[in-house]
Parts: structure tokens; sequence; C-alpha cells
């Protein structure tokens, strides 16, 4: 993959990644309001545990995206010396 193939390829992450956290948001909404309702509605067993799951989601996605932050800035950085192949093998 040359250098271009490589940039579209960057650029093709960073639109998806800024996709899923434009609806990240839209579903964070949902929840807040989802709970707020199920407070007054639902068991609390059910409330504390679609609670637990959504509250993981959200942190479990963003660390993905830094992990993908550091491998495509650490190409960037080795692509300078030729070392670029170790940064995604890594």
């Amino acid at each position: 993959m040359n250098h271009i193939e490589t940039i579209e390829s960057l650029e093709a992450a960073l639109e998806t990644i800024l996709s899923k956290m434009a609806i990240c948001e839209f579903y964070a909404n949902v929840y807040v309001e989802t709970v707020q309702i199920g407070l007054t509605l639902a068991s609390d067993q059910m409330t504390h545990s679609l609670q637990q799951s959504l509250d993981s989601a959200l942190p479990e996605f963003y660390a993905a995206v830094l992990v993908f932050s550091a491998k495509a800035r650490q190409y960037f950085d080795l692509s300078n010396t030729g070392g670029w192949l170790s940064a995604w093998v890594a």
C-alpha cells in the first residue's frame, strides 16, 4: 500500500469514527431519556442491568478510538524513517 492509499484509508477510518461518535451521542441521549422513564416504570434490576451495559459501551468505543489514533500516529512517525510496518504489527 503506497502513501496515498494509506492516507485515503486513514481518511475513511476517521470518517467512520466521526460517524460512529455522532451515533453514540444520539444513543447516549436516548439512553438518558430511557433510564429516566425506566426509573418510574421498570423494575430496579432491569434498569440497573441496562445501565451497566450501556455505561461500559461508550468508554470501550472511546478506548478503541484511542488505540487506533495511537497506531496511526506511530505509523506516520515511523513512515519518515521507513519503519512503518512495525507500527501496525506491534
